[in-house]
């Protein structure tokens, strides 16, 4: 629930119990791993919604669009490299993507260690984008061809 955070959201919840007893839309201001925060349109006071009680949720706002940006990286502990990781824009992953950040390496190790740790996700996908696609984190190590 994390991306709709902000949104407005209509809610059926499948106890009646835990919360009103109809259909209701109330705006999302946060969520953890078992609660989603929300707001409701008549009450400024924040509700507490168990995500196991959810049983249909539909964004009134719309869908948030999704940008996918992946974190790629490369390590090497045997040589004392803290690491680098760099954002890439686009959902699939090629070789080359490694090579625009590691190219730059004084190093150039074999034994390195390169991936992705996976997709960031973000409510405003663009301002990410904007903030992020192509940016370098972390510093190469002092390397044998600087010597």
């Amino acid at each position: 629930m994390q991306e709709f955070i902000g949104s407005r959201v209509k809610f059926i919840l499948d106890s009646y119990d835990c919360g009103p007893k109809k259909p209701f839309v109330a705006t999302v201001v946060g969520d953890s791993r078992d609660l989603v925060f929300v707001r409701g349109e008549e009450s400024e006071n924040v509700i507490r919604l168990n995500k196991t009680k959810i049983a249909m949720f539909e964004p009134i706002d719309g869908e948030p669009e999704f940008v996918p940006l992946q974190l790629l990286y490369c390590e090497n502990a045997s040589i004392g490299c803290p690491g680098v990781q760099f954002v890439k824009d686009g959902a699939d992953l090629q070789r080359r993507d490694f090579n625009i950040f590691m190219d730059s390496c004084p190093s150039k190790c074999d034994s390195c260690k390169c991936g992705t740790k996976g997709e960031l996700r973000s409510a405003n996908g663009e301002l990410v984008r904007a903030m992020f696609a192509g940016t370098i984190y972390g510093d190469f190590p002092k390397g044998a061809k600087d010597e």
